[in-house]
Formats: structure tokens, sequence, C-alpha cells
């Protein structure tokens, strides 16, 4: 099975593969991907992952290294891949193996906060506000691509992003409509939508609004 640092960031990868393509074959790796990880290097007993896998040559003691250096700790990568495809694919057990995750080392990262950099965004994703984003239309339409390119060149890291013209496996995209046939997007909180739209400007302007509330808070 490797190490936690390899299959997290494996699965880091495959998220963003699917932010950059919504092809939803990449959501059935991260599923699979990400229960593996589980079953190999999570420990329900103690609330943490290892750095070896279960099936790995046991050691005199079983690494578990949870510090953020110039690459990201294991553990760090996988609280963060728990919280974002926890959300994204509507699995409540993988935000709460990341939050446990979280309150057992958050008094340790609040003494040494320049060890625990990429926790940290983790742990700032999780209090949120995190904003919800689905946009309904083919991936490959012209209108679709304006619309998420109005989320693109924002800097959103706290964000979930799914398009899609059917809901598949996606809680995000269940349950919205393109509107009149026509690409539409949803900016929710909470899966609580503002008003749908399909003009980039306004889409613009309630991101603009999401962002200016989210940094007062």
């Amino acid at each position: 099975m490797g190490y936690l640092e390899d299959q997290a960031a494996v699965a880091d990868g495959l998220l963003s593969l699917y932010e950059a393509t919504f092809d939803p074959r990449w959501l059935d790796e991260i599923r699979s991907l990400v229960g593996e990880m589980l079953t190999a290097f999570w420990d329900d007993g103690s609330g943490a992952f290892f750095d070896t896998a279960k099936d790995q040559e046991q050691l005199v003691v079983r690494p578990q290294d949870v510090t953020d250096n110039a690459i990201p700790s294991g553990t760090s990568l996988a609280v963060d891949v728990l919280l974002r495809a926890g959300m994204l694919l509507g699995e409540p057990s993988w935000t709460e193996r990341a939050q446990r995750t979280l309150e057992r080392l958050a008094p340790t990262a609040a003494k040494a906060p320049l060890a625990f950099g990429h926790l940290l965004t983790a742990l700032d994703f999780h209090l949120g506000p995190v904003v919800e984003l689905a946009v309904i239309g083919d991936p490959g339409d012209s209108q679709t691509d304006r619309l998420l390119e109005v989320v693109r060149e924002r800097f959103l890291p706290n964000r979930v992003l799914a398009a899609g013209a059917g809901p598949g496996a996606i809680p995000l995209l269940t349950d919205r409509q393109a509107l009149g046939g026509k690409a539409t997007a949803y900016l929710c909180e909470h899966f609580v939508c503002q008003t749908p739209t399909q003009d980039p400007g306004e889409l613009a302007r309630q991101l603009d609004a999401f962002r200016a509330k989210a940094l007062a808070s």
C-alpha cells in the first residue's frame, strides 16, 4: 500500500483533476483511493493516521510524523482530502475522521504553528465558511465555461466546485437544473443557495460578496 503521504497526495491530485475536467470517473477513483487509505492507515482507536500501512513490515514503533515541512505531512494531506472530498461526495464519516484528527492535533499546532502550515489550512477550511458552487451544464459548453472562468479567476481556497449536466454522484448537483436549458450557476453555503444565475457578471458579484463576508468573519 506504500505510505500515507503518497496515497493522500494522489487523492489530492485527483480532486484537482476533477475540478479541471469535471469527468465523473475521477470521483470514482477518489472514492476507491480514500477507502483504501482509511483501511490501510487510519487507526480508529486513537483517531489518527499512521505513515505506514497495516500490512507493511512491522517496526518497533509504527511511524507517525504529523508535522509539515516543505512537503506537507501525510496526516495533513489526508485531513485536507477527507474534508474536501467528504463535502463534495457527501461522505460525513470522512469529515468526522478529519475533525477527530484536527481536534487531537490542535493544541500542539497552537503551540508550534510553523510546523503545521498545511494542517492549519485544512483547519481553516473546516471552520469555514466554505463556498459551495454548482454549475449545471455541459462542461464543454461555452456558456458553462464562461461561468467557470469567473470562479477560476478568483482566489477562493475554501470552496467546493462541481459541474455537470446531471446529478450523478454529487449531492451538490442534485435537484438543481439548467434553467431554460442554459448553463446555470448556484452559489451555496451549507446547501442553502442564492438565486441561481446564468450571468457571469452576477455570479462575480455573488462570489465577491461571499468573499468579503468571509474575510470579515
